[in-house]
């Protein structure tokens, strides 16, 4: 989650071009998302409801992150 000046007293997400400009990214905003709940995924042991409701993502894409729980490459 990024808050700046203009989003501070909102309930509102900063826009793509603040975090390309702000953020020294490699890829791009959405592979940092990605990263962000396949961590929090190891961190919860795999909880599928606090998943759905930190990020917002459905039932399917939480199972997707979830699967990577078993994978040998991600250990």
């Amino acid at each position: 989650m990024f808050i700046n000046q203009r989003t501070a007293g909102r309930a509102e997400p900063v826009g793509p071009r603040w975090g390309y400009l702000k953020v020294d990214l490699d890829g791009s905003i959405e592979a940092l998302r990605e990263d962000r709940i396949l961590d929090q995924t190891f961190a919860n042991a795999g909880d599928i409801r606090e998943l759905q409701e930190l990020f917002g993502i459905s039932v399917q894409s939480t199972q997707r992150y979830v699967a990577a729980l078993d994978s040998p490459d991600l250990r």
